[in-house]
């Protein structure tokens, strides 16, 4: 999957601003939090489905 696809795919299925919602609750002073929203944000990615027709 090219860094194209894989942009498209993530906008098509809403998952930028998802993502973004987990990292801003990232604490700089918190490496728990961290751990944590790493393991968000993998859960989201793995229940992502592709869309049928990707670009690039």
């Amino acid at each position: 999957m090219t860094t194209t696809a894989y942009r498209h795919a993530l906008a098509e299925v809403g998952l930028v601003d998802a993502i973004n919602k987990v990292l801003r609750e990232v604490g700089a002073d918190d490496p728990a939090s961290a751990e944590t929203a790493s393991a968000r944000v993998a859960t989201l990615l793995e229940d992502l489905s592709l869309p049928a027709s990707r670009p690039g």
